[in-house]
């Protein structure tokens, strides 16, 4: 019984190794100009979760501080959704 679970823990394993290769093979590095980053600031503890919008003009951060933040883009305005 414990070499057949120990055969199924390898092949799960092997099984896992090999989708987690292929997914770092399909990721690309793309150079960013660092005059095109916005920090956007607000949060009094670490983000714990950043979301887009599917048009990418709004973005959504969630914090240890239990606040959620809505960024516009472009501009860099904050609205908070949620206080902690």
């Amino acid at each position: 019984g414990d070499v057949v679970g120990q055969k199924l823990k390898k092949a799960r394993l092997e099984a896992v190794g090999g989708v987690r290769t292929e997914m770092a093979a399909s990721l690309q590095v793309q150079t960013i100009d660092p005059d095109s980053v916005r920090w956007m600031r607000g949060h009094s503890l670490p983000v714990t979760c950043v979301a887009l919008s599917p048009d990418n003009a709004t973005a959504f951060s969630g914090s240890k501080d239990n606040a959620v933040h809505r960024y516009d883009i472009e501009t860099g305005q904050k609205i908070v959704l949620r206080k902690s």
